[in-house]
């Protein structure tokens, strides 16, 4: 029928709850309960839902903001708990229904400890940030952004200790590093998994991973900024976009000396960088052969890191992104980077 979705426990299951759950009102009165042990529970699946690892249920549990709506109600929030440790906004990957193995819902890694908010320290358009963005997305884990001014790194030291980004925040610790994220990521939150399980191939994907690092990212990031620089305005832009009349043109000016200092940029470098592109975007397709992924069958953290990397080679110039290598390896990582990403080099 359309319209409608698969069944998120089996019939057999929800059927059970709602007995259980006409016994639990008929036992209720007119008492408000919290606490979702009983059969007083409001929640239609409270003790009904067991952790596969552990066994132990899963019992609702509601908190009273001290905020009210426009109606005068309390705002109250839902979720279900288990020896100390909260599920909001989904439960655990690995649950059971009365000996039911429940579909994968990704929330690995709220099992593993408190619901925490992530944040990531970014500046938007960097393809290491976009690496690490798309590897959330992957996971399926919620997370905030705190956009830095590239010129400004106040922010970013002051949480690291360091001034490079991306810098990851999950609860009280700070990840910075690109791969050291991924990683961090694959350990605290493994569903779905982005490595795979087999050593050998896991050990593959680690090695393609690190080669996208070592060659592509400093390689399309020069490429990108060449290109930038002789696109008049574009750098006030990206560096400096509060700026007006004469600072901004100092600025820019200021700006567009640094970008060539910092990375090493002249009409020399481009040409090798040029050449050095293809060879790399011919590799990294040999190395595909036409499969869609570059170890096993399905999407590895050295996938993402070939396409999040690839992806500044789309604001390089048109002679480079027109090579029928470089060409080839774009279309392949609009897929898992996505038209959002493409479009913000692009323009």
């Amino acid at each position: 029928m359309s319209g409608t979705h698969e069944s998120l426990v089996p019939p057999t299951t929800f059927d059970r709850a709602q007995e259980l759950q006409k016994a639990r009102g008929r036992n209720s009165g007119e008492r408000s309960f919290r606490a979702g042990s009983g059969l007083r529970s409001p929640f239609l699946l409270s003790g009904l839902i067991r952790c596969a690892r552990c066994g132990h249920a899963y019992q609702g549990r509601t908190i009273n903001s001290t905020k009210h709506r426009k109606d005068g109600t309390k705002i109250q929030v839902l979720f279900l708990r288990r020896d100390g440790q909260y599920f909001v906004d989904g439960i655990c990957s690995d649950l059971s229904f009365f000996g039911q193995r429940s579909r994968d819902r990704g929330c690995d890694g709220v099992h593993a400890g408190r619901v925490r908010t992530l944040k990531l320290i970014q500046i938007p358009f960097s393809h290491s940030c976009i690496k690490v963005r798309r590897a959330l997305e992957l996971k399926g884990l919620a997370y905030e952004t705190q956009d830095i001014n590239p010129v400004d790194r106040k922010a970013v030291i002051a949480t690291s200790g360091q001034g490079l980004v991306p810098v990851l925040v999950d609860g009280g610790r700070a990840i910075a590093d690109s791969t050291a994220i991924l990683l961090y990521l694959e350990e605290t939150y493994p569903r779905p998994p982005l490595l795979p399980a087999d050593p050998a191939l896991r050990a593959e994907c680690l090695l393609l991973e690190d080669w996208s690092d070592a060659v592509l990212l400093p390689l399309t990031r020069r490429l990108a900024y060449w290109h930038t620089l002789s696109v008049p305005g574009t750098i006030e832009r990206l560096f400096f976009p509060g700026s007006r009349g004469l600072r901004r043109w100092i600025e820019g000016r200021l700006g567009r000396r640094a970008v060539r200092r910092r990375f090493g940029l002249s009409a020399d470098r481009n040409r090798r960088d040029e050449a050095e592109v293809r060879r790399a975007a011919q590799l990294a397709l040999d190395r595909l052969g036409g499969r869609s992924y570059l170890v096993g069958d399905t999407l590895t953290l050295a996938d993402v890191a070939l396409a999040a990397l690839s992806a500044p080679l789309w604001a390089a110039a048109s002679h480079v992104r027109d090579d029928q290598s470089v060409l080839a390896l774009l279309d392949w990582s609009r897929a898992i980077v996505g038209e959002e990403i493409v479009s913000l080099y692009r323009n």
